[in-house]
């Protein structure tokens, strides 16, 4: 194979390892300037990578990437008048409304905006053929990115059934016949008896002897109905064992359902626990430890298994003076060793599941209990609750709290090398704290105080109104269930060879410290790290920015930002360097921020090379903050954002009230000023006129002066008079004539 040969279209390519895709087989489907556009070779393609070219090719050159030929499959390739006629029918339908996307297929692959015209006009394609085809955006991304897979054939748009056989015929039914399906099953396992003397004289004292006790023989501690009656069991109906080692019982023997009934009429005072569970509900409380301990884990600490659950206890107000007050159910995060099935920690909040909590619930799992003890108010014996190793791997769910990005810093600083998450939808792969959680949910309600039924009948009041218990008790519950959940009975089949021979009891608490001693535990100690330095890192953690006003904590969006005092010369500098390149972002990149339990008066900065912690103090533009908790903080600065709003609304009608005014004031004054400009100008004209015929009279007055002086008037009238012929007589209206002409013309 030659590699330094460029990568052309539609080759064929294994990718063994790479920085910029998953290990899988593609195909190249678009060449640009620097980049290639290639679609996995799988049943279901459902994204387009975009990769650097020069990456590709070294690693192609470095052999992580390699070529292969990729064959057609050949049911594509065959002539349309072999294709099945349904098949060859919805084939040209999709291909009708894949016209758009076709004709533009190197838009649709670069997302340009003629591409997603092309993909609305299939979408639209398909809802006016009428047909009940209506296909949505991802199916139509589904057809194009196999539509490319096979090199742009029309055959890749026939449907997955096209090698199957036709579609059968629905059966009919007549009005006298109906389907016969499968015969139900019964449970021959257990046939009910009828209760005498014997058997209530067994329940009695099998109650008194066994109910809260340990059942010797088993090494159970019977603090329910079910361990209780699996005790009545082996003591009355036990029948031998079978080859693999499991006891076989009688089958007329008591039933659950007949324990439930006959215990509160046969014992005095005993407590009404009353609780609907299903059968499979039933079997997820007990469920033991899932697979075989050594092939999942190599020793304690080396994976914990992490989720939330609701606790279907509501609890009253401890703040309050009236104690009925409820204040509804609490959340918890359980955190479970999968070596040993120890409940590593348990956390009780009433804030709903986020990033701040699951570190708070790591911070538990992490520390020494006696520490953590402190931190609820009670007193925790380290050897009672002997786990504060820090793990080697977490495994996690989908949830939008363990998803965050945030928690890698905090691995990396703890040395978790890896957290691994379940795949959607499936509970089973992390049956081992699913369990625990049913299992704690269970026992904290039978230690409950008082008389509580759990079924409620239609129309019944809500429990909550009767809330007896305040948080700080259920603190202390948690912690004796905890315990009772660490030393509860496993199935001996989970333990290995060496914990047999060593004797180990199927406890998890002796699990643990025998997996300590034997076993190449990847958990480190706690003990290993500062105590601050890692109470700082698992609390809240929060965004980070620094402008020329100091250090603050954005929120959602961009807003509630909470300023505090850069008084430290390393945080100056990222102060000084926004004055000179406008990057607010840079101190995200050298430190983490911390709060602990909502507290804004402080801001704990640590950084990421030296684990170094640094202290702000609110800032005094902030300073109306102080004190408060940061919910406290985001409705006082939802309220003063609101009030803004308002201000500014105010504000800007005022401003366009008075603009109007100045506008109508203006207007007015212009108007007068054109009509004075006017009115100047016509007085203007009638004065210049005025003027004009003023001067005309004096001119007239004046030549008649000047030629009265100069002597020329009287012989120019001699003359006038020698001009004018014999008979005619001279009329001086004729002098006056000329006058009016001349003024006239003036």
């Amino acid at each position: 194979m030659c590699s330094n040969r460029k990568l052309q279209i539609d080759e064929a390519i294994q990718v063994i390892e790479s920085s910029s895709v998953k290990p899988a087989m593609y195909r190249i489907v678009h060449d640009e300037d620097n980049f290639l556009y290639l679609v996995e070779i799988c049943k279901k393609p459902r994204k387009l990578h975009r990769v650097n070219r020069s990456i590709l090719i070294k690693e192609f050159d470095e052999n992580d990437i390699t070529r292969f030929k990729y064959a057609i499959p050949s049911y594509l390739l065959l002539p349309e008048n072999e294709i099945n006629e349904d098949s060859l029918r919805e084939m040209n339908k999709r291909y009708e409304i894949m016209g758009p996307v076709v004709e533009n297929i190197n838009d649709v692959i670069k997302r340009t905006s003629a591409g997603q015209q092309a993909i609305k006009e299939s979408i639209e394609k398909s809802r006016d053929l009428n047909d009940g085809t209506l296909l949505n955006k991802t199916t139509i991304y589904e057809y194009t990115y196999r539509y490319l897979m096979y090199s742009k054939i029309k055959t890749a748009l026939l449907p997955a059934r096209s090698l199957q056989g036709g579609r059968g015929k629905q059966r009919s039914h007549r009005k006298d016949s109906k389907p016969i399906g499968r015969p139900r099953t019964t449970n021959k396992e257990i046939s009910t008896i009828k209760i005498e003397d014997d058997e209530k004289a067994i329940i009695v004292k099998s109650y008194k002897r066994y109910y809260k006790k340990m059942h010797e023989p088993t090494g159970e501690c019977c603090n329910d109905k079910k361990s209780l009656l699996d005790a009545i069991w082996f003591d009355y109906y036990k029948d031998g064992v079978d080859k693999k080692g499991n006891i076989i019982y009688r089958k007329d023997r008591i039933s659950e359902a007949q324990l439930e009934y006959w215990l509160p009429q046969l014992i005095d005072g005993h407590e009404d626990l009353t609780r609907r569970v299903g059968k499979k509900n039933a079997s997820k409380d007990y469920r033991e430890s899932y697979g075989i301990i050594n092939d999942i884990a190599k020793g304690p600490g080396h994976t914990y298994v992490i989720d939330a659950n609701n606790v279907d206890t509501y609890l009253g107000s401890s703040f309050e003076e009236e104690k009925k007050n409820s204040v509804g159910r609490a959340h918890q995060y359980n955190v479970v060793d999968v070596f040993s099935g120890m409940l590593a920690v348990t956390t009780l909040d009433f804030r709903s599941p986020c990033n701040a909590r699951f570190l708070e619930a790591l911070l538990g799992a992490y520390i020494k209990k006696s520490d953590f003890g402190k931190l609820w108010g009670i007193e925790i014996d380290d050897e009672d609750w002997p786990c504060d190793l820090i793990s080697y791997a977490n495994l996690l769910d989908r949830g939008s709290d363990f998803l965050s990005t945030k928690k890698e810093i905090v691995h990396g600083r703890f040395g978790v090398m890896a957290s691994s998450f379940c795949p959607a939808f499936t509970p089973t792969q992390k049956s081992l704290v699913e369990s625990t959680n049913k299992l704690f949910t269970e026992q904290l309600f039978h230690r409950l105080p008082g008389r509580v039924i759990k079924a409620l009948a239609r129309g019944a009041t809500n429990p909550a109104e009767y809330s007896c218990i305040e948080m700080p008790q259920v603190f202390q519950l948690s912690a004796e269930v905890a315990y009772g959940i660490n030393r509860r009975l496993l199935d001996r089949k989970y333990l290995s060879a060496d914990m047999m021979r060593d004797g180990v009891k199927p406890i998890p608490i002796d699990i643990w410290k025998w997996g300590l001693e034997n076993c190449n535990s990847y958990g480190i100690s706690s003990d290993n790290f500062d105590k601050k330095l890692m109470i700082l890192s698992l609390s809240e953690q929060v965004t980070i920015r620094a402008n020329e006003q100091g250090v603050y904590t954005v929120g959602n969006g961009n807003k509630n930002k909470i300023f505090y005092d850069p008084t430290h010369p390393d945080i100056q500098k990222f102060v000084k360097f926004y004055r000179d390149h406008f990057n607010a972002n840079l101190i995200g990149d050298y430190y983490t921020g911390h709060r602990i339990m909502g507290s804004v008066n402080f801001l704990y900065l640590i950084s990421k090379s030296d684990s170094s912690i640094i202290k702000c103090r609110i800032h005094s533009r902030s300073q109306r903050l102080e004190y408060m908790h940061v919910e406290q903080v985001l409705n006082q600065l939802d309220n003063e954002r609101v009030e803004d709003a308002k201000i500014r609304e105010e504000n800007a009608a005022h401003r366009g009230r008075l603009t109007e005014a100045r506008r109508s004031a203006s207007k007015t004054a212009l108007s007068n000023l054109a009509k004075g400009k006017k009115q100047a100008k016509s007085r203007a004209k009638n004065i210049n006129e005025e003027q004009s015929l003023e001067q005309a009279m004096l001119d007239k007055l004046k030549k008649q002066r000047i030629e009265d002086f100069i002597g020329e008037s009287s012989k120019e009238q001699n003359k006038d008079k020698s001009s004018v012929p014999a008979g005619a007589e001279f009329n001086s209206s004729d002098d006056d004539d000329d006058f009016d002409d001349f003024l006239q013309g003036v």
